[in-house]
Order: structure tokens, then sequence, then C-alpha cells
């Protein structure tokens, strides 16, 4: 009885094996439609992520200065310090973008990141752990959490100094659900002018970052129009 049970299940594991290798087999026409089809949303992809090399526009004070890919069409994990210990972070595609104020002083690095589809709303999490993080190890923080506001149909989440120390002032992360997108803007604390000052003060900047946010997200917006 064992013995026949035994043949009956050898039998049925092989025929859906077999009929398992039939279902996936394509024809040549098949292979060619997948193969433009992966092309078509390659290009497209590629259409997506320059957008947010180009802004702001033109028409503002903020200047696009450098544009560098950092990854293209590749599965990496990114490492992310959380409260909980260190974890990961999707990414396909990249670009490193620096950003002047006036083309005369470094104002802001922004790390466009696609996400794998799959995990983007986990990345998300991990993303707004990460700046909490921050925020709790960080000196001079304004909040006691991330900032949560809209532009233009993106939801952000910002941390940012109370005082101007550091090199960094503060970091806002733009989520495009859309697109699988997280898009973070590392404000960078200007140079020291010559009466050994960067902004006037920090209300001075922050009224930059808010005008910054503002002319980013939507100079992103009608280029997906």
């Amino acid at each position: 009885m064992k013995l026949k049970i035994l043949v009956v299940l050898v039998f049925t594991f092989g025929f859906i094996l077999s009929f398992h290798a039939q279902d996936v087999k394509l024809s040549k026409a098949e292979k060619q439609a997948q193969k433009e089809a992966k092309k078509k949303e390659r290009e497209e992809i590629e259409k997506m992520l320059k957008v947010y090399t180009i802004c702001p526009s033109t028409e503002t004070e903020f200047v696009v200065f450098a544009a560098r890919r950092v990854a293209k069409n590749k599965d990496q994990l990114l490492a992310r310090e959380t409260a909980e210990g260190v974890k990961g972070i999707s990414r396909t595609d990249s670009y490193d973008v620096l950003i002047t104020f006036k083309d005369t002083m470094r104002f802001a690095n922004i790390r466009p990141d696609r996400s794998k589809p799959e995990e983007y709303e986990n990345d998300k999490k991990v993303a707004l752990e990460n700046l909490q993080y921050y925020i709790n190890t960080g000196k001079s923080m304004a909040t006691e959490k991330p900032v949560e506001k809209s532009y233009n149909g993106f939801v952000t989440h910002s941390s940012y100094r109370s005082e101007l120390i550091g090199d960094n002032l503060g970091t806002s992360l733009i989520f495009d659900d859309a697109n699988k997108m997280i898009t973070t803007v590392y404000f960078i604390n200007a140079p020291k002018n010559s009466d050994g000052k960067n902004f006037k003060d920090i209300s001075e900047w922050m009224e930059l970052r808010e005008k910054f946010l503002d002319s980013y997200t939507k100079c992103v917006a009608s280029n997906f129009k």
C-alpha cells in the first residue's frame, strides 16, 4: 500500500513539473514581446528618473550644479541606522544631485532613489525610522519627530536643527508612491561669509528650505503631467 502511494506521488509530482515546464515555455515571438516590454519599461523608468535631476526650474534662485548617476538597473541594499539597529532599504536606480543657491553657494544634495516596487512600502518605513534615529541622536534638533507636510501632491517628512551648526542643517524625505521613489534632500550648512556667518539666522535658512521644497516638488509634478 505504501509503495502504491509513493508511486502515485512520484508520478503526480513529475506530471506537475512537466506541465509547469510546458506552461513557461515561450515562443520566439513571445520572448521578443517580453524583451520589448522590458525595454519600454526601462525607458519609462529612465525618463522618470531624469525629472528628479533637472529640478527645480531655472526660474528659481536654486541651480542644478551637477548630477551624477549612482546606480542603474541594479539590485542593491542600502544600510540605514535605526533605534532597532541597522536595517536595509532596496534600490534599483539613483542619482546624486548638487543644488546651489544663486549659483554661488552649496545648498543641498539630493538623492532620488527608486525602490524595488515590491519593497517600497517597507523602504518608506525604514527611511522614517532612520530619520527619527538622527533626530534622537542629533544635536540641537528643532523637533522630537519628523515634520510631515505636503507639497504639490508629494508627502514629505523633515528634520532640521534649531540653530546654524554642523555640516548638515536638515534632511527631508520626499515620497513618490506612483513611481516608488524615495528622494532624500540633505540641506547643507553654507560656508561662512565675510562677516563670519553663513545664513543670517536660522529663520532665513528655514524660509529658503520651505521655498526649495515647494519649487522642487512643483517642478517634478509639472514634468510628470
